[in-house]
């Protein structure tokens, strides 16, 4: 079975039923975006830990361990999100060399269904406007002419979506995975999205809320 393709549906429950493994799956990303990220800067801080922890996975499927929604399944975290370990800058220099002595709820949540952590999105500087630039790693390019934008303040995470193949599923799926990847929905489609991110904030709050 090939990782191509595949929604995270498919993805985990093909893991589950060891027809695949979470290292294959990282390595996939792992190579989609070593491949394409040089032109487009959406990926700003990898998890050097990832093929690790993946292989942990792989052994607790092995082992037939109960496992979460997301089990194996590589994530990206936008930059303003802190992940314990890894450098969190907010796309701000002041902390240019931040390292992160927590994780945020959501990457706990995310930890705790199975997901695995393979990096940090690019983000303006503390998410503060529409346009996916900063002083810590320059600006995130329009996929599709990089003389535009990457639309924001989640552009790292759309441009990472489209360009690199990256988690085809998570926003098919399970929008709140992607951290609003969809605020810089645009990126997408092609065309200006606002009334959408409007309403997948609304969807975000609603499931905050709920849970």
């Amino acid at each position: 079975m090939t990782v191509e393709g595949k929604t995270v549906r498919e993805l985990v429950t093909a893991i589950k039923d060891k027809e695949i493994s979470p290292v294959e799956v990282a390595s996939y990303y792992l190579e989609q975006t070593e491949r394409k990220n040089g032109e487009i800067n959406a990926f700003v801080t990898m998890n050097d830990k990832l093929l690790a922890e993946a292989k942990e996975a792989e052994a607790a499927v092995m082992r037939g361990e109960e496992t979460g929604i997301l089990h194996g399944i590589p994530v990206g975290i936008k930059d303003l999100t802190p992940v314990k370990g890894m450098r969190t800058t907010f796309g701000s220099p002041a902390y240019k060399d931040h390292i992160a002595d927590r994780d945020a709820t959501i990457v706990k949540r995310l930890r705790q269904a199975g997901a695995l952590i393979m990096g940090k999105t690019n983000t303006p500087e503390f998410g503060h406007k529409g346009t996916t630039d900063n002083m810590v790693f320059g600006a995130t390019v329009n996929p599709w002419d990089h003389s535009k934008t990457a639309g924001g303040s989640s552009g790292g995470a759309a441009v990472a979506q489209v360009w690199c193949r990256w988690q085809r599923g998570v926003m098919e799926e399970a929008p709140f995975v992607f951290l609003l990847a969809c605020v810089a929905y645009s990126v997408l489609s092609r065309r200006m999205a606002v009334f959408r991110w409007i309403i997948i904030l609304a969807m975000y709050s609603d499931q905050a809320l709920r849970s």
